[in-house]
């Protein structure tokens, strides 16, 4: 019997122990007018916080845990500061999100996903390539819906 008023957004599909940065993609998307149609539909929000997570963090490995839900990818410091600040959390829904790959350095292994602001969140985890596919699934999945 199927279930009725389920909510499948709190639904943990992976999580994983990670480091994070986030960057600014400066040639990925081509110039500035290839992204105006992407950029208008991207919360705002969230591009605020990615903008402060690079100025608190700029481009160092923030460790902490990955979580991806039905609906979106979260990632949770671990930082404590000393000045009392809490960390810089970074939840985004999957329709934000307009590629995803992974990267293969010569110690590590990473998942780089595109933003439609212009900005990279890089990511190295456990089996990225694993996690990568299930980012990829679920995100699919998400704009296959939305369509």
């Amino acid at each position: 019997m199927p279930a009725v008023d389920v909510d499948v957004s709190r639904w943990v599909v992976a999580a994983s122990e990670t480091e994070v940065m986030v960057s600014t993609a400066m040639d990925a998307l081509g110039d500035q007018s290839d992204r105006t149609a992407d950029q208008g539909q991207f919360s705002q929000s969230l591009s605020w916080t990615l903008r402060r997570f690079q100025d608190r963090f700029g481009t160092a490995w923030v460790p902490g845990r990955m979580i991806l839900s039905s609906e979106a990818l979260q990632f949770r410091p671990r930082e404590t500061d000393t000045d009392g600040s809490s960390p810089t959390p970074i939840a985004l829904r999957l329709h934000e999100v307009i590629d995803i790959s992974t990267e293969s350095r010569l110690f590590s292994k990473t998942v780089r996903v595109m933003l439609a602001s212009g900005q990279v969140l890089t990511f190295r985890c456990r089996a990225p390539e694993v996690f990568a596919e299930q980012l990829r699934t679920v995100a699919g999945a998400v704009r296959a819906l939305s369509a």
